[in-house]
């Protein structure tokens, strides 16, 4: 079993959704920035990335996951 803390915590992944949510920039339908082309719903559990325009950093909180338990992708809807 591996631990990692890789992502952010949950109070961080909604904060950091929410500023992508209002930006002028996101397609609400696809979930999708335009400017660096990342599915949002992903990209912002993970604690080194950061918006292209700086609306959002590294993260401040992480929290740890077992790679071995299927539940750790939970929440995240994939639409094709």
């Amino acid at each position: 079993m591996a631990n990692f803390k890789i992502f952010t915590s949950k109070h961080e992944q909604n904060e950091r959704l929410s500023i992508c949510q209002s930006c002028e920039h996101y397609n609400q339908e696809r979930k999708v920035c335009p400017l660096c082309s990342c599915y949002m719903p992903i990209k912002v559990r993970v604690s080194w990335l950061k918006c292209p325009i700086n609306k959002w950093g590294h993260a401040t909180t992480t929290q740890e996951f077992d790679i071995d338990d299927p539940d750790w992708v939970s929440g995240v809807e994939i639409n094709t």
